[in-house]
Order: C-alpha cells, then sequence, then structure tokens
C-alpha cells in the first residue's frame, strides 16, 4: 500500500496512519513529494501548485503547468517505482494499491485512469480529491451516470479499481468535479466507487463512516498470502526501500 501525502505535507502522518490500519500482510510505504514547498518546514508536492509569484495555479484555458509538472511525477511513479517494487520484493502492479488525499489523491487518480491492462493496479483510494480539471478540459466527458456506465464497457482493457470518498462541506474539491472525474475514470475502463460523507469538509480520513468504506474496499481487494509463502516471505527495510526508489523520499 502507497500513501500519498496532501499539498505541503509530509509523510509522517501517512506512516502512523498506516500503523493504526493494521491491515494484514500488507507492506505500507509513505512517500514525500519530489517537490519541496517552501516556508512549510519541510512540506512536499507532488506536482507543481504555485505560480512565480507564490499564488495557486488556477486553472483556465491553455494552463499547462500543473499537468506538466504532474506528468514527471507519473512518468517518476510508472518508470522507477514500480519496477522497483517489483525487482525488490516481487509485488506485481496489479498487487500495489494506492491511498491518496487531496494532491496525492489527485495524483493516484491520474494513476489509476493511466494504467490499465497489464499494468492495472490493485486499487486506488483517494480522499478527498479528483482528477486535475486540466486534464477534464482535454477530454469530452459523458454527462450523465448512464451513458459514463455504458463506455466502461466497451473499453478494451480492464482499469483500476477506485474508490472516492468525498465530504459534501468540502470547499476545495468542489462535488461536481468530483463527478466529472468518475466519468472520466470510467471512460478509462475504472469501476469507480463514491462514498459521500454528510458534514465532512476537506481532510484526511475522519469518523468511522469512512475508514469502514476504505477496509470493504481493501477487504475485497488486498492479497493474502498462503502459508507456505510466510517462509519466503522477505520485508524490505527502509534503507533499502529509499535506495531503489531514487528521487521519491521513505
Amino acid at each position: 500500500l502507497l500513501l500519498l501525502h496532501g499539498l505541503g505535507d509530509k509523510p509522517a502522518a501517512f506512516t502512523a496512519l498506516a500503523q493504526r490500519m493494521q491491515l494484514p500482510q500488507t507492506a505500507c510505504l509513505a512517500l514525500s513529494g519530489p517537490l519541496e514547498v517552501p516556508e512549510t518546514g519541510g512540506g512536499r508536492a507532488w506536482f507543481r501548485a504555485f505560480d512565480d509569484d507564490w499564488e495557486l495555479i488556477q486553472p483556465r484555458p491553455g494552463e499547462k503547468r500543473r499537468l506538466d509538472s504532474l506528468a514527471s511525477t507519473l512518468a517518476l511513479l510508472t518508470q522507477q517505482l514500480l519496477p522497483a517494487l517489483s525487482a525488490a520484493g516481487g509485488w506485481q502492479p496489479d498487487q500495489v494499491q494506492l491511498l491518496g488525499f487531496s494532491q496525492g489523491g489527485s495524483v493516484a487518480l491520474e494513476l489509476a485512469r493511466c494504467c490499465t491492462g497489464s499494468q492495472r493496479l490493485g486499487g486506488v483510494v483517494a480522499i478527498s480529491a479528483a482528477l486535475l480539471e486540466e486534464q477534464l478540459e482535454q477530454h469530452t466527458t459523458p454527462n450523465s451516470s448512464s451513458s459514463s456506465s455504458s463506455s466502461s464497457s466497451i473499453v478494451a482493457e480492464a482499469g483500476t479499481d477506485v474508490l472516492i470518498t468525498h465530504g459534501d462541506r468540502d470547499e476545495v474539491v468542489p462535488r461536481p468535479l468530483v463527478d466529472r472525474s468518475i466519468n472520466m475514470l470510467r471512460q478509462a475502463g475504472c469501476e469507480v466507487a463514491l462514498q459521500p460523507l454528510p458534514g465532512k469538509g476537506h481532510g484526511m480520513i475522519s469518523g468511522p463512516a469512512e475508514m469502514r468504506a476504505c477496509m470493504a474496499f481493501w477487504a475485497s481487494r488486498l492479497r493474502v498470502r498462503p502459508p507456505q509463502a510466510d517462509e519466503s516471505y522477505v520485508e524490505v527495510p527502509q534503507e533499502a526501500a529509499a535506495a531503489v526508489l531514487g528521487d521519491l523520499k521513505v
């Protein structure tokens, strides 16, 4: 399970979350985004979010700075991280789950959209997140859930399963953006479930309903090792993981 933090955050809180969840027979790796965010005490980002005047980049026609930065991070994840996990521990893409919050959730959702067929991931959980609006503007999405469901049936390759949790008081990621993201993900062949959370704003997992939804998602998708595999199971220490992940910090 790879855990991706939000904008300006650090992986420490997500390490603690992984320890609290105690997912059975699951190796958890909380990653740090490749970009530094100044004035945040060491906070990181997964893709560029600010302009040269340190104002948030707003999506508008022709705006590509966030998309270009995101593309670089996706290349890092798909060309370095996933192959490194396979080489170090034998984890294939469909054995890798992602949990992302906010900006980290946007990265996880974009990975789900791109990783199909033999490269499909085991699953993606996105908390208070959506695809970038610039990405959505580049593609035509169906206006109704029925048309998006029918479009997913004609996709040649199966996509990654996705769970999105979203609070109805989230002022950072509005519900219409989530709905458009779901349509686009379904067009890519993803099976997408949405867990609405009345009363929740923009934040990490909070409350039993949200945690139950995440646990139910993982319960049907996490791989369980057969007993005979325990003797040959190798735990990858943090130092070894850091050595193979390169620019992505543990």
